[in-house]
């Protein structure tokens, strides 16, 4: 009887009704169904919990790996969205749900101290933007595996302003939309920021296509694999003092 409505009220309940001390919360999505999913409105916060410890001390879950019973729906704007400009605080982990976001980003990160992880989470439909973004010091990483269902307009993962995102070996993309993913602008974009991919493995890598990557003002990629390991049918470009290896 006591269950929020939205993902806002129960981490404002989180962040203002306790401090943590280095323990963890878990804020649960209750579940529809794979044909009728519970679709829950996007999620927006500048404020970091009191006492936690890291990004995996607050959680927010579905209802299994990369749910399709469980939606957070960006609607108009990012679907989740962390932190502000150059003051940041949030930090949580994502997991076991799908994400939506057709006219902007599915989760984005700004700001120092701000970031998040993404576990075992579906990105479904087309996406004005980036799947994935962070900047101004915001770090966010992946693991799991990650499923692409759709077409990015923007990246897949776009890193800028001193942004950091990292997916090692236990990380896992597949692409399910059999008539091939489209990057418009590229998989991985990096502009003065960093980016450390290596050790990810792919599934159906063959239906993506467009420009793998792209480096932009002293950006890093960093895969350890040399071209062609990254999804896509372009190899892609550094410029401005950017590096990819």
């Amino acid at each position: 009887m006591t269950a929020k409505r939205t993902v806002g009220a129960a981490y404002r309940l989180a962040a203002n009704g306790y401090d943590l001390q280095g323990f963890g919360v878990t804020i649960r999505l209750s579940p529809g169904t794979a044909s009728d999913p519970k679709v829950y409105e996007s999620f927006v916060t500048t404020q970091g919990c009191v006492g936690q410890a890291g990004f995996g001390s607050v959680v927010i879950t579905g209802d299994a790996p990369n749910s399709p019973n469980v939606v957070i729906d960006g609607g108009g704007g990012d679907a989740i969205q962390l932190g502000a400009g150059t003051a940041g605080g949030p930090q949580l982990t994502v997991t076991s749900l799908t994400i939506r976001s057709p006219n902007a980003s599915g989760v984005v990160a700004y700001g120092n101290g701000t970031g998040a992880t993404v576990s075992q989470v579906a990105f479904d439909g087309d996406f004005a933007g980036a799947h994935i973004k962070c900047a101004h010091g915001a770090e966010i990483g992946a693991q799991g595996l990650i499923l692409i269902k759709g077409n990015s307009v923007l990246s897949h993962v776009l890193a800028e302003t001193n942004g950091r995102f990292v997916a090692d070996n236990h990380v896992t993309l597949a692409f399910e939309n059999a008539s091939g993913t489209k990057w418009t602008l590229a998989g991985w974009c990096c502009t003065n920021a960093s980016m450390y991919l290596g050790g990810m493995t792919f599934i159906n890598k063959e239906r993506a296509t467009g420009l793998r990557w792209m480096a932009l003002q002293s950006g890093l990629v960093l895969t350890g694999n040399g071209p062609g390991f990254l999804p896509g049918t372009i190899e892609g470009t550094a410029s401005s003092g950017a590096q990819y290896s």
